[in-house]
């Protein structure tokens, strides 16, 4: 992810709204006929720093002067990772999204040990109980 970011008023900010659901429509990556699952990259809402105090960026959707949300300036990454800062942000954690449990599946399916350990010594596992 990137570095501490430069915010000002007027800076770009893209919130995770988890309940912004948008499916892919018939003949789009994605479509299942049954019911697909939305699209993880359309949960993100462009907005924008409209304000600041002491302590916080205000923030809201760009052009506007509502405030939807606080962003504590010395929390610019809360722990549950609902904000970018930059849409390259946004495309490091769709390919991690996407790919991530791919992976998992491949390194579960490994049947050398030499291999399972040199992926254990590059992520720094511990094997203690």
């Amino acid at each position: 992810m990137s570095s501490e970011p430069r915010l000002k008023i007027g800076s770009e900010v893209w919130w995770f709204d988890e309940n912004r659901r948008i499916y892919p429509k018939e003949g789009e990556p994605g479509f299942e006929r049954l019911g697909s699952a939305p699209i993880w990259r359309e949960h993100w809402r462009k907005m924008e720093i409209i304000g600041e105090n002491r302590v916080s960026w205000i923030v809201g959707f760009a052009g506007g002067k509502v405030e939807q949300f606080k962003i504590k300036k010395k929390d610019l990454y809360p722990r549950e990772r609902t904000l970018a800062y930059s849409e390259a942000d946004i495309d490091e954690r769709e390919w991690l999204e996407k790919h991530r449990h791919r992976i998992a599946e491949v390194v579960g399916r490994i049947k050398n040990p030499r291999v399972l350990r040199m992926i254990a010594t590059f992520i720094d596992y511990k094997d203690t109980p």
